[in-house]
């Protein structure tokens, strides 16, 4: 009986390190994604990104 116990307590705690990973994973690609200046509009960018960003829809 004690080895059923620890046995699901072992599959729960996989199952939830397995979802905090991909939750993770999901959650810094997002932030990636968001800061991602060639994904931006041009008038959206800062001075700083239109100096640094070589696009051709981005005017300096």
């Amino acid at each position: 009986m004690v080895l059923n116990t620890i046995s699901v307590l072992v599959a729960v705690f996989v199952v939830a390190l397995i979802a905090g990973v991909v939750f993770w994973g999901l959650l810094s690609t997002g932030v990636q994604e968001a800061d991602d200046p060639t994904e931006s509009r041009p008038e959206d960018l800062t001075e700083y990104e239109k100096r640094h960003t070589h696009r051709s829809d981005v005017r300096r």
